[in-house]
């Protein structure tokens, strides 16, 4: 979800899911789950701590929305606070190719303050079953997962995906804990294995745990 240099914030107009933000705290906080293959993402662009996992191989890595609850502070070019009409730059987004930034496009950066080398941040993640559904309890699948990367609201890969895409999967929901969770957890939480655009993402419930 994140590739390294910076982002203008230039003129333009996109339409953001808003929610009532979540206080940073310890104790159990429910959220939504993507998936991601951190494997290729990182040989194709690295990750903010610059590791494709974590060194605990119990362990699954994954990204936070730089506007959620959880996340150690906004990327480059991402507004802070809810931003219904936030302005972020659509000359980024490929007419010839809907959903997608223009050729050579480079995303934010984004902090490295939950990274390895400096405190590492890391979460228990509970299934509370399909995103289409109101959270129910937990199902009995669970994971830990070690925060190696950001998801930046203020990235052209997500703010050019179509608006039919809920916000809360791609990183536009603010106050919404997203967790883009590596897709080799997917087997764990659900009992299947993850199929892009198949498998549904999932609501959870994020504890804070040791790394």
């Amino acid at each position: 979800m994140h590739t390294s240099s910076l982002l203008a914030i230039l003129s333009g107009a996109v339409t953001f899911t808003t929610a009532n933000p979540l206080q940073r705290r310890d104790g159990p906080i429910q959220g939504v789950a993507t998936f991601n293959d951190y494997a290729t993402q990182f040989k194709q662009s690295g990750t903010v701590c610059g590791i494709a996992a974590p060194a605990n191989s119990n362990y699954f890595g994954a990204a936070a929305s730089d506007i959620s609850g959880i996340t150690a502070g906004a990327c480059d070019g991402t507004f802070e606070g809810p931003q219904q009409n936030a302005n972020y730059n659509l000359s980024q987004c490929d007419p010839n190719n809907p959903g997608y930034p223009i050729g050579g496009y480079v995303g934010p950066s984004c902090p490295k303050t939950q990274c390895p080398d400096v405190s590492p941040t890391c979460y228990k993640v509970d299934n509370l079953g399909d995103i289409a559904n109101p959270p129910g309890s937990p199902t009995g699948g669970s994971i830990t997962v070690q925060i190696i990367d950001a998801c930046p609201a203020g990235s052209a890969w997500n703010y050019c995906k179509p608006a039919s895409i809920d916000a809360r999967t791609r990183c536009g929901s603010y106050g919404t804990n997203e967790l883009d969770i590596d897709e080799g957890a997917y087997v764990q939480l659900a009992g299947t294995s993850y199929v892009k655009d198949v498998t549904p993402n999932l609501n959870i419930q994020i504890t804070k745990v040791q790394c």
